[in-house]
């Protein structure tokens, strides 16, 4: 397709502009790690972030609830009796069979009925100790001081941060109007960078200087 002039195959142009744009992003992403915002000089800075791996499922019961069952989380039952969702059971007696609501002598019909008491509604499973922050559906192990986590990632803390004390989501500024400039400035930025580095060709040179214009 021929506009203003050049030609573009766009069968071949697509790659490079995924390429380009992932090239984009991991420079981003490597500025903004490297921007680790320990220059108090600076009025808007990066904030630093760790990575603290995968989220795994709930796993575990509270210790007020300890017994798990179906996937709730039940207070424990007396001595000699055991759970069964909202309800424990008198345990059958020696030579005694478990039939539900009964016990029934081995080798015999006599039956006697079993003792039971209630124990209230279960509980949903928390994240086990080893991994004790929820966020949405998983566990994830604890962020530094001073940090937060959302996700895999924890990010510093505007509040740690004495001169730039505005939370701006990636980053932290010394005020709100600050944070709002730079959070357009970067929108509109980071669009001009990627059309850049297409029209670069690829240039490693050309897409890190434009992304340094960014961001």
């Amino acid at each position: 397709r021929v506009h203003g002039g050049h030609s573009f195959n766009l069968p071949l142009l697509e790659p490079m502009v995924f390429s380009s744009f992932a090239l984009v992003l991991a420079v981003c992403a490597c500025f903004a790690s490297a921007a680790v915002p320990y220059n108090y000089s600076d009025l808007v800075c990066w904030k630093a972030t760790v990575d603290r791996g995968v989220g795994v499922p709930i796993s575990a019961c509270p210790s007020s609830h300890p017994d798990l069952d179906a996937g709730l989380c039940y207070v424990s039952c007396n001595a000699n009796y055991t759970g069964v969702g909202p309800v424990c059971w008198e345990n059958c007696p020696p030579g005694w069979i478990d039939e539900g609501a009964l016990c029934r002598e081995q080798g015999s019909i006599k039956t006697i009925v079993r003792g039971s008491y209630g124990r209230g509604v279960g509980i949903p499973m928390v994240c086990a100790p080893n991994v004790p922050d929820y966020d949405a559906g998983l566990c994830y192990v604890a962020c530094p001081e001073s940090f937060d986590g959302v996700g895999p990632v924890c990010w510093q803390s505007c509040a740690s941060v004495s001169l730039d004390p505005v939370d701006g989501g990636a980053i932290c500024c010394h005020n709100t109007s600050l944070c709002d400039t730079k959070i357009v400035d970067l929108t509109l930025g980071l669009p001009e960078a990627v059309m850049r580095a297409i029209l670069s060709g690829g240039n490693v040179t050309a897409i890190i200087e434009s992304v340094q214009e960014a961001v």
